[in-house]
């Protein structure tokens, strides 16, 4: 399974009891943990139980693309799903997790739940982030080129006042005047769109800051996951006890 899956973006593997074949299962979560395209995975009905719930926790700790997996009615139970907890933990790219029919605790499955409703939240963040950048460097770029045509018509009516002034001598005094008012109308126009790109400049750079804010929300919120799995690490060992 490991070798010809890198251009698969949606694999459904449902009632295929991939489970029931513990060394093969673990050598397909072999190949998912280096997989760098998948992003819908459905194994739906395949008797997985918690051993092979641990193999693909494993893999979901490296692997950085999926984004949807199905393991409804399966047999994961309460140990498979504090395995695949611990390995969601280390994961950024799952947003969407269907567990239905498992044998999992109500808690455990709300902890699970959480864990993908934090990396949904951080892609949305990050997606709302990169498109405001990117439509302010657009509108920045834009208003460069928009700066540039100004200047080259300024060359150009110059250029064409020039000529004129040459070809009449008799009415010098007054294309001088003609050209200082439309040089003096184009430095006007250019003075205004530079006011304006240095507005855009630094709404680019506020955005910028917005960014690096969200960042320290993110690792914020890293900090307050390990600290919730530290805290379901001593209650699970004082339900042990």
């Amino acid at each position: 399974m490991v070798l010809s899956w890198n251009t698969i973006h949606r694999l459904v593997l449902e009632w295929n009891a991939l489970g029931v074949w513990e060394e093969s299962f673990s050598l397909f979560c072999d190949g998912l943990a280096s997989n760098n395209t998948l992003t819908h995975l459905d194994l739906r009905n395949n008797q997985i139980n918690h051993q092979g719930a641990s193999e693909l926790a494993l893999a979901l700790r490296h692997n950085s693309t999926l984004e949807e997996l199905d393991l409804r009615w399966n047999n994961i139970g309460m140990l498979g799903g504090r395995s695949l907890l611990e390995g969601l933990q280390k994961n950024k790219s799952i947003v969407q997790l269907e567990m239905a029919g498992n044998n999992i605790p109500c808690d455990l499955l709300k902890a699970l739940e959480h864990t993908t409703g934090h990396n949904a939240e951080r892609e949305f963040t990050l997606r709302e982030s990169h498109n405001k950048t990117y439509v302010l460097s657009r509108e920045i770029q834009t208003l460069k080129e928009e700066k540039g045509r100004q200047f080259l018509s300024l060359m150009e009516t110059i250029d064409r006042q020039k000529e004129e002034m040459g070809r009449s001598s008799r009415s010098t005094s007054a294309q001088i005047a003609q050209l200082q008012e439309a040089l003096n109308e184009r430095k006007s126009a250019i003075n205004s769109l530079a006011a304006k790109l240095q507005m855009t400049e630094a709404a680019l750079a506020l955005s910028e800051q917005k960014t690096q804010s969200t960042g320290d929300l993110l690792s914020r919120m890293e900090a307050e996951r390990e600290e919730q799995k530290e805290q379901q690490s001593r209650l699970r060992k004082k339900q042990e006890e």
